[in-house]
């Protein structure tokens, strides 16, 4: 206070704080006065001279200033006082700052100067309230940069009270009118703004107090969310228990926008941004560059998951370590695209760090310094492209486990119909996935599969290590009806989009009703229930992800269905063309022709399944894999390689009739006539026998004590014979029939594949081909 002006009357004390939504708080350091009508031992003071008794104006006024200067430091004034409803005790009522009431005997022109001038007090009350409590570690280190940015505005408003004294002290024309002019010119704009702030962060924690309003405030984070961002999105949507980061620089970026056309507030507005926002752009910083969070009161855009158990060959540990917090996200993140950018390259550098690579070495650090600067999204997309290159390099690795080399030989033994590998699995495993579900011993099978497994490597893997047989509960028709005709969602178009992330959540979101049933009955075999689950090492399975494992399960399961029915054909095969039953030269012409027509039905029968072989193996997964092997070439960066992948699988899924379940079924019910009509001529062996009297003889010993040949059983056994023979080649004409016309009809809608394979399908009845 300047020495010339006369000293303010009443002791200042520390006053006692106030919690808080309950919580203790320890007392702060700002200075609040006492009531003036009292001294410090509780007696009341000499009442103030009568202002009323004064007729000269400008006396009235000069007693006026001079309680304004007691006014203006928040206390009370002779002629200027609280209203009744406010109260010191109440921290809500402080924190909005005090209202005042002026004596009926003012002068009307006085009084309404007054008013105006005393906003500035109640704002000056407010924001030393607010910093007073919210400026400690417990609310964070955006608050309190924004308290120290208030403190500033109230050092300005100090000097400028300081002046206001001197010039009432020293100056005799300076007047109410002067006093309020100079708040206006000199700091009313900024404190009214920092107030604004304030208000809205302490109203926002009283709201955010009860743990049902957080409750309901995160469902309305999540609502929005999946409005705004694709539905699988990486997002927190959680509430913070106090109002701060992003949600702080979200209010004060919307005052900037508010205050636009004025030059003088916008500016101080954004330079309160500029300093309050600083935690922010350290913290990004370490993360684009380090991957790292350093974040104890939840501020940061990222949020850790700590609780998630460390596992670096998890690929839901990856997923859902670090995710994006809805709330905190100031309007700069605002654009989907950045948001990927900003977390996968924090991803990508704790997986490098997970890989035995140090953040910290990596050249070309970036450095945002403001969250205002137009180079923001530049520099992101620079420290997502540095992170992204490095993934690339160790990815495409000559010397290691290489992610080309996993891919290619998942597709060369798991989706390519005649792989040496299947032949040989199934070769040894054929009788066996004949049997039902029930009978089906997985011991068994898990021992003839790391048979071959094991001399088989993939990218200095042994093929047994990551891969394993399983039987499921539902057949394979079963679990993609249950998938493709779900009510709620569109799943051609996830599985055309290859984002099967999707399949799950879906799944276990319907009710029972709407699952079919899983098919264990004796007649469904067991290679209708086989799979294997395929664990990829990491860190090639962060992009040969659990969707494209999915994805590769059901394409495994459709191939090895058709690598079934081969198996079964050519053991039909052998039995209808080498034993001699079936070479026997039988008396009866018309039974040597049905043997012909017999063996000629197989041979169309393998030529369609022939077809299906090379059009899944040739046309469908090494075409898409050779466009892959030639993008994997040029790819420069992980999101385009990410993309990539999930093309190639997806495409290779629609090809394959996957997508389509009216399709499917046609396809389905052709291959089970097939294998039933393969079942059928190994069951005819002996029927044979009973058909001609010699080969009867010549097998006498293998037939049943006292059996004799009989020509007219033999003769009903033989038109039964026919009968079937017909009525299964019907029924294959009929399905293959249906399903080309399925194929042209969907293949007219735009797949172009379907339109090629079924030209082919339709020349199997016109070939002259004979496979005996």
């Amino acid at each position: 206070m300047s020495q010339n002006a006369p000293p303010m009357m009443g002791a200042p004390h520390v006053f006692t704080e106030l919690p808080l939504l309950n919580q203790d708080k320890p007392s702060g350091r700002c200075l609040q006065f006492t009531d003036l009508s009292v001294n410090d031992s509780g007696e009341s003071y000499a009442k103030a001279f009568q202002i009323e008794s004064l007729a000269n104006l400008k006396e009235q006024e000069a007693l006026l200033m001079i309680d304004l200067l007691y006014l203006m430091r928040g206390s009370e004034g002779s002629y200027v006082r609280y209203v009744s409803t406010f109260t010191h005790d109440d921290l809500n009522r402080r924190i909005l700052g005090p209202q005042y009431k002026t004596g009926k005997v003012l002068y009307i022109s006085h009084k309404e100067i007054c008013k105006r001038i005393l906003k500035n007090a109640t704002v000056y009350y407010a924001l030393s309230a607010f910093v007073e409590f919210y400026d400690s570690v417990e609310y964070g280190k955006t608050i309190q940069a924004l308290c120290f940015q208030i403190k500033q505005c109230l050092q300005v408003y100090d000097d400028l009270l300081k002046k206001i004294e001197f010039e009432c002290a020293s100056n005799r024309k300076y007047n109410l009118q002067a006093m309020e002019h100079d708040f206006k010119v000199s700091i009313s704009s900024e404190i009214d703004a920092m107030y604004r702030i304030t208000t809205q962060i302490h109203e926002g924690n009283i709201h955010r107090s009860s743990i049902a309003v957080r409750r309901g405030m995160q469902y309305d984070n999540m609502r929005n969310t999946l409005s705004d961002i694709p539905l699988f999105a990486i997002s927190d949507t959680s509430c913070n228990k106090y109002v701060n980061g992003g949600v702080v620089l979200g209010m004060i970026y919307e005052l900037i926008e508010l205050n636009k056309s004025d030059t003088r507030i916008r500016s101080f507005l954004t330079n309160v941004y500029e300093e309050v926002s600083k935690p922010m752009v350290q913290m990004l910083n370490q993360w684009l560059n380090l991957g790292q969070v350093d974040d104890p009161e939840d501020e940061f855009i990222i949020t850790q998951n700590e609780e998630l158990p460390w596992s670096s060959a998890s690929e839901f540990y990856w997923k859902n370590r670090f995710t994006f917090k809805t709330e905190s996200l100031p309007v700069q993140f605002a654009d989907s695209n950045l948001q990927h950018q900003v977390i996968d390259t924090g991803l990508y550098l704790n997986v490098l760090r997970a890989w035995g690579v140090d953040p910290s070495d990596l050249v070309g650090r970036v450095n945002v310094e403001s969250l205002l600067e137009d180079s923001i999204s530049f520099k992101i997309e620079d420290a997502f492209k540095r992170a992204s290159s490095m993934m690339l390099i160790l990815l495409f690795d000559e010397n290691s486990a290489s992610l080309k080399v996993i891919l290619k030989q998942l597709v060369k033994h798991l989706l390519v119909v005649d792989s040496d590998f299947l032949n040989q699995v199934f070769s040894k495993t054929m009788p066996q996935l004949m049997k039902s579900r029930s009978k089906f011993s997985i011991t068994s099978f898990q021992n003839n599969f790391n048979m071959v497994s094991s001399k088989e490597t993939i990218g200095g893997f042994k093929l047994n290590e990551f891969i394993f047989p399983v039987l499921r509960e539902q057949t394979f028709a079963s679990s993609l009806r249950n998938i493709l005709n779900s009510k709620a969602n569109d799943w051609k178009k996830i599985f055309e989009d290859g984002d099967l992330s999707k399949v799950n959540y879906m799944v276990q979101s319907m009710s029972s009703k709407e699952l079919v049933n899983p098919t264990l009955n004796d007649k469904s075999r067991s290679i209708e229930f086989l799979d294997l689950e395929v664990e990829i090492p990491f860190p090639m399975n962060i992009f040969v992800s659990k969707v494209h494992v999915s994805e590769c399960q059901l394409l495994f399961r459709h191939y090895s269905y058709l690598h079934f029915v081969e198996q079964s054909q050519l053991i039909a095969f052998g039995e209808i063309s080498k034993h001699a039953n079936w070479k026997w030269r039988f008396r009866n012409p018309s039974i040597r022709q049905w043997i012909s027509d017999v063996r000629q039905l197989h041979c169309r029968m393998r030529q369609v399944v022939s077809v299906f072989g090379q059009h899944f193996s040739n046309y469908v997964v090494l075409y898409h894999w050779q466009a892959l092997e030639a993008r994997l070439k040029e790819e420069t960066n992980v999101d385009d390689l990410q993309n990539s992948i999930k093309t190639f699988f997806g495409q290779v899924m629609q090809y394959s009739f996957l997508t389509n379940m009216t399709l499917f079924d046609e396809y389905t019910q052709l291959m089970e006539t097939i294998l039933e009509y393969d079942k059928f001529l190994l069951s005819l062996r002996k029927t044979l026998v009973t058909l001609d009297s010699d080969l009867f003889e010549q097998n006498r010993e293998a037939m049943k004590q006292g059996q004799e040949f009989d020509p007219q059983k033999a003769s009903k056994r033989f038109e039964k014979a026919k009968t079937y023979l017909a009525l299964i080649e019907a029924a294959f004409q009929h399905n293959l029939t249906q399903f080309n016309k399925r194929l042209e009809y969907y293949g007219n809608k735009g797949t172009q594949s379907f339109l090629v394979l079924n030209e082919v399908l339709s020349d199997v009845y016109h070939r002259e081909d004979d496979f005996y």
